[in-house]
């Protein structure tokens, strides 16, 4: 399979959700797209890492260790077999909800630029020490799966010449016989239908680009802030025990310390 239809492949799951038994939504498809381009850059949307293994790291997105058995065990007792692009896809849905709900959100609201998500995406999901060169990729690998998930494949230039070329080719043979109404009729049709196509295939090459995405729903607004504040608040409490833990140890230092000096 090339790698652009392994782009459309992972996307298209991310976008779509998936039902029944994991009952997991998908994401918007900027969104789904940005994640599709962070597994390029990790793995070119393989299932699987062929050779050797960068720390043991396997999967569309190269989990490891214990994020690795999670995600083998997880796939296998819903799908089955954990090798695959869809099952893979459905684990990313659940984990991105599970583990980072503040980014899950942004995903499925879409309001960011796809820049902009599939560099959250990398921070976040992929604790990635990636340079601004390598984010970069992930950038452009998003934009190429978006382009492939949107783009409408217009009627090829030789199509259009070869519905012209029918009514000319038409009336060229007709040479000095009478056209019956049934001939008219028949080269009007191609006749348009041609016309059809040359319309459709400019139409198709001149329009502007896609408009930006629809504001995000008050819905997906709120959802975003909570999750935005819980992750705060439990920064702040893993904050708060970090600093009692350093008094406790330098408390426990001074007493040893008055200690020796008694």
């Amino acid at each position: 399979m090339a790698l652009t239809d392994r782009q459309k492949e992972f996307a298209g799951y991310l976008n779509r959700g998936f039902t029944g038994e994991v009952n997991l939504p998908g994401w918007s498809l900027v969104g789904a797209c940005a994640v599709a381009g962070n597994a390029t850059q990790e793995n070119l949307v393989q299932p699987t890492t062929a050779g050797p293994k960068d720390h043991g790291s396997d999967g569309v997105l190269q989990w490891r260790l214990s994020r690795l058995t999670d995600m083998e065990d997880w796939c296998g007792k819903h799908f089955g077999n954990w090798q695959t692009l869809q099952a893979q896809a459905a684990f990313t849905l659940y984990e991105t909800g599970r583990d980072y709900p503040a980014l899950d959100a942004r995903l499925r609201a879409g309001a960011l630029s796809i820049g902009d998500l599939a560099t959250e995406f990398n921070r976040q999901f992929e604790r990635s020490a990636d340079d601004a060169a390598l984010n970069a990729k992930r950038i452009k690998y998003a934009k190429d799966t978006l382009a492939l998930m949107t783009k409408a494949a217009p009627p090829s230039a030789k199509s259009v010449t070869a519905a012209a070329g029918g009514v000319v080719a038409a009336i060229a043979a007709a040479g000095s016989h009478i056209l019956t109404p049934q001939e008219i009729l028949l080269g009007g049709s191609l006749f348009a239908n041609g016309l059809l196509a040359f319309l459709i295939y400019e139409l198709g090459h001149r329009m502007p680009a896609a408009p930006a995405a629809p504001a995000p729903k008050p819905t997906d607004v709120l959802t975003l802030a909570i999750a935005e504040q819980r992750e705060a608040q439990a920064k702040l409490d893993a904050a708060k025990q970090g600093i009692a833990a350093m008094v406790a140890e330098l408390q426990k230092q001074i007493t040893e310390a008055e200690g020796l000096i008694k």
